[in-house]
């Protein structure tokens, strides 16, 4: 009789099958129990290794001091300045070789899309009379906070084209050396009459709907924004476009969804609630005024509110952001510090 090796069984899962002991055993996560001497010897040096490096992963955390709230996450909720200050010029050199079809495109996108932040002003927070009579800060905050922070966050969000941020991001790439004034001219160029084609596209369709046949407040706001004098226009220009710089600056140093979202509604409401005048903003808001048979005219538009807003815009975009930052965080402060 010839002699035989036996291996014990152990019951399976399923009924009625027997798998053999080292079957079990290699299915586990430690070695089989049957395997060669080499191998076992192999994988105690590697579990040898791996040790040791969980141990100086432990002796440097220790030594360490204590851990920050942001290390014990895969990754920041929020970037430091400088961090931010350097994902702002990598989006300024994007924007800056953007094709110009897809600049077009995007253009387009975020004038329709601050449109309809505009669209929510007209509709719910200019449309409280009673409630601007009897408490007209509260009127102010509604206005402010719902509409124009929602066409900002869906402008960062989808990367569209918008005139006023970009005051800010092409001088930066410019002032980095990532991009040249031809690009930066061209880019606010196509993005400033991209964004006034995409609003007036949406004052067409909000008015052909009939949305607004019964308010009042498209005329009325029209009517305000037109009156002011120069001066003022530029200035309310400058306040609302540096805290929409602001607005930028936050949504990219946070990394989430809610982040940005809250990055972006803090400034844009602080300057809607208080009256600040937004060019792009404006390009939905006095055209709508108009079509409604408003007493404003397209000259009064272009002369009275939008040639004053945007050289304000600019100025806070380029001097007080751009400008600002890069003496900051830009070359002068790294060259000092290195």
């Amino acid at each position: 009789m010839s002699a035989c090796i036996c291996q014990p069984v152990l019951p399976c899962t399923r009924r009625g099958s027997v798998r053999p002991a080292s079957a079990f055993l290699t299915s586990t996560s430690g070695p089989s129990l049957f395997a060669k001497p080499q191998r076992l010897a192999s994988l105690k040096a590697a579990d040898g290794a791996n040790a040791a490096h969980r141990a100086s992963k432990v002796i440097v955390a220790s030594t360490a001091g204590p851990l920050a709230p942001s290390s014990l996450s895969s990754s920041a909720e929020c970037s430091q300045p400088e961090q931010t200050y350097d994902k702002l010029i990598a989006l300024g050199a994007l924007k800056a070789n953007t094709p110009l079809p897809r600049a077009i495109l995007l253009s387009l996108l975020a004038g329709a899309f601050i449109s309809f932040g505009a669209m929510m002003v007209l509709a719910v927070g200019a449309s409280c009379p009673g409630l601007a009579s009897s408490n007209p800060g509260l009127q102010r905050l509604i206005q402010g906070a719902f509409g124009l922070p929602m066409g900002l966050i869906l402008v960062v969000l989808t990367g569209a084209e918008l005139f006023t941020g970009n005051t800010m991001l092409m001088p930066l790439a410019v002032l980095e050396g990532r991009s040249t004034i031809k690009q930066l001219l061209t880019n606010w160029f196509v993005s400033f009459f991209g964004n006034l084609a995409g609003s007036i596209a949406v004052v067409y369709l909000v008015g052909t709907s009939g949305l607004f046949a019964s308010l009042s407040a498209p005329a009325s706001v029209a009517a305000t924004k037109t009156s002011l004098t120069f001066t003022q226009a530029f200035t309310r220009g400058i306040i609302a476009n540096w805290l929409v710089c602001l607005g930028v600056w936050m949504t990219a140093a946070a990394s989430s969804l809610p982040g940005k979202a809250l990055g972006a509604w803090f400034p844009v409401t602080a300057f809607s609630s208080a009256g600040g005048e937004h060019s792009v903003a404006n390009m939905f808001s006095i055209p709508m005024g108009i079509y409604l048979a408003g007493d404003v005219s397209w000259k009064s538009f272009f002369g009275a509110n939008l040639l004053p807003v945007v050289l304000g815009n600019i100025v806070s975009g380029v001097l007080f952001c751009a400008l600002a930052f890069h003496w900051c965080y830009g070359l002068r402060h790294r060259s000092a510090t290195a």
